[in-house]
């Protein structure tokens, strides 16, 4: 509960400086294989339910004010080699690449990719471009991993990035720290109000 409200002060100081026409929510990878502890690769628990809560957070603020919510998931082939080093997690049509986020709407738009980078998706980027220069809030799973290229592939494209600790999981809790120092020292803007664990 006091990582949703200190999440809303967040947001709420962070929304001063922007609106609603320009101001897009971008969920990455909320997918069975990641988020749950059954899954192929799960995050660490604590730190995959604190994603998904602060997430959901994220989401209802976001529609409060009219931003648009737009997830993004790994499909990946069955026969793609690369599947051995993602321990076959999120492949295409399996348990694993299911939605798992329930706070999502059907009509909120799904692209699918098969890379790191969300905007690797021709679609993604061509939604993107109805939306030139927007700020991005990103959520999701790994911090290092897909939020990062992310991240890293919309600052290139001119969006402003924002995210918070509370909105990003990986694997343990080593990895989750050096992630979020990752996306911070690669530009993605911090939460204004700072986060307290307890």
């Amino acid at each position: 509960m006091i990582h949703t409200i200190l999440l809303f002060l967040s947001l709420t100081l962070s929304g001063r400086a922007t609106s609603s026409s320009d101001t897009v929510v971008l969920l990455i990878d909320f997918q069975h294989d990641f988020a749950s502890t059954q899954g192929a690769w799960p995050a660490d628990s604590t730190l995959s339910a604190q994603a998904i809560a602060s997430a959901s957070a994220l989401v209802q603020h976001a529609r409060a004010r009219g931003w648009p919510v737009v997830r993004t998931a790994n499909a990946f082939s069955p026969w793609d080699p690369g599947n051995l080093f993602r321990r076959h997690a999120a492949v295409r049509g399996t348990p694993g690449a299911r939605w798992v986020m329930q706070d999502t709407l059907p009509n909120e738009p799904l692209f699918t990719k098969t890379g790191s980078n969300a905007f690797g998706s021709d679609s993604l980027s061509e939604w993107f471009e109805n939306h030139p220069g927007s700020t991005i809030w990103i959520a999701g799973f790994f911090a290092a991993g897909c939020a990062l290229s992310t991240a890293e592939g919309a600052r290139k494209r001119g969006h402003r990035v924002l995210s918070a600790p509370e909105l990003v999981a990986s694997t343990d809790s080593t990895r989750w720290r050096k992630g979020w120092q990752c996306l911070r020292r690669n530009g993605v803007e911090g939460a204004e109000v700072p986060f307290k664990k307890h």
